[in-house]
Parts: C-alpha cells; sequence; structure tokens
C-alpha cells in the first residue's frame, strides 16, 4: 500500500477537528474516517487553487517574474480564504 503525505490543508483540517469539534474527530479515528478525509479536503483544496489560476491565468513567468509572484500570491491568498472558510472550518 502506497504511503500518502498529508499536505497543509489536511493538517489544518485535523488541528481544527482536533481542538475544536474532538467529538468529530475521536468519532472519525474510531470508524477508520478521519484520513480519508483529510485527503479529501486536500484535494479539494488544490483542486480551488488549480481552478483559480485556470480562471486567472498568470502572465508570464520569464518576461516578468515580480508580476507572476504578485499574481500568485494574490491567487493564493483568494484561495486560502476560500478554502479555510469552507472546507477547514466549516
Amino acid at each position: 500500500m502506497e504511503e500518502k503525505i498529508l499536505g497543509q490543508w489536511g493538517r489544518m483540517r485535523r488541528a481544527y477537528l482536533m481542538e475544536h469539534r474532538p467529538a468529530t474527530f475521536s468519532t472519525m479515528v474510531m470508524r477508520g474516517e478521519l484520513f480519508p478525509h483529510l485527503y479529501q479536503v486536500d484535494g479539494q483544496a488544490e483542486m480551488i487553487l488549480a481552478q483559480m489560476l485556470e480562471h486567472n491565468p498568470a502572465p508570464d513567468r520569464n518576461a516578468d517574474p515580480m508580476a507572476w509572484v504578485r499574481h500568485m500570491n494574490a491567487v493564493r491568498a483568494q484561495a486560502e480564504e476560500i478554502i479555510r472558510e469552507e472546507l477547514i472550518y466549516a
């Protein structure tokens, strides 16, 4: 069986559940649902970020590196806001 590494968003969701929803966390652990849920949160978060980049593509990295960095930081911040509200703290 291939071991998956839990990403940033899954770790944030796990920490939230442990601290603010301990009963839900315990139930998910006992039923074996925690890690599949956390991997799903990771996947959904990455999909949100990819969709945002698809709808608002970045400028050419080689032509203007600073514009690319600004754009990527802005998209990442917007995606993080959505992910936190809809996936992590839901």
